[in-house]
């Protein structure tokens, strides 16, 4: 008897799993990935606010991400993908 895996981020059963994220189902994998890069983004933008370069500098600490500024950049991420597609 095979164990069904469910997604760890909505808990469904995994019919088609990520192909980064295998624990992840597609939608989830997908944005998580989303999330990430604008975690990312933020975090490259917040260190050029600051002065710090933290590809050459090393880790420093900045301040926290709000929340919504993390929701707008990946809104932001979705609309440039939906504008490439279309062009």
């Amino acid at each position: 008897m095979t164990r069904q895996l469910c997604c760890g981020i909505c808990k469904k059963e995994i019919t088609a799993s990520s192909p980064d994220f295998p624990q992840l189902c597609i939608v989830c994998g997908r944005e998580f990935l989303e999330m990430i890069r604008a975690v990312a983004e933020l975090s490259i933008e917040m260190a050029a606010a600051y002065g710090i370069n933290p590809l050459k500098e090393g880790r420093h600490n900045l301040p926290g991400v709000p929340i919504e500024e993390i929701e707008m950049r990946m809104e932001l991420n979705r609309l440039k993908k939906n504008v490439i597609n279309t062009i």
